[in-house]
């Protein structure tokens, strides 16, 4: 059985997925991790960001844990060469995904294996930043990346005992 974690990993790749599904004709992959590199773009990764714990939001026994997800569209790699469009791309993708994280604020989706509210989430998600069109240098994975990282804040319970 996957963790509370994985879980929430797992959703918020198949929501980026079901969100840009329309501007991309479906040729479109999320990835619930990171570092991750292909050739094909647009696609988007994500990476667990920081946890800031509420002990006092309820009981002595169940703890509110507020987690970041980062979310990277990677629009296309810089030595691909630009003019212009990719950062039009880029800002029809960013107005995508805002659209849809705001309209699914439970991690649900449409259609597929997430379409019902999971049991540890204890308020709404939401979208609270993201960095506008950066040049990414990523060590490791050998390409500079043109796109867009967001941040998405997701509360939830845990019980402490």
């Amino acid at each position: 059985m996957p963790s509370y974690i994985q879980d929430m990993m797992a959703r918020v790749a198949a929501m980026e997925i079901e969100a840009l599904a329309t501007i991309t004709s479906g040729a479109f992959d999320a990835v619930k991790y990171w570092p991750y590199q292909q050739e094909v773009t647009p696609y988007m990764t994500n990476r667990l960001g920081e946890m800031t714990p509420d002990y006092d939001a309820f009981t002595e026994d169940i703890e509110q844990y507020n987690h970041t997800i980062l979310m990277r569209i990677v629009v296309d790699h810089v030595t691909a060469g630009y003019a212009g469009d990719k950062a039009d791309l880029a800002y029809q993708y960013a107005q995508a995904i805002e659209t849809y994280f705001r309209e699914h604020p439970q991690l649900t989706t449409n259609a597929g294996s997430y379409t019902t509210v999971p049991n540890y989430l204890q308020e709404l998600t939401r979208l609270i930043s993201h960095t506008g069109l950066v040049v990414f240098d990523n060590g490791g994975i050998g390409a500079l990346q043109l796109g867009i990282e967001f941040t998405l804040q997701i509360p939830f319970l845990r019980e402490a005992y």
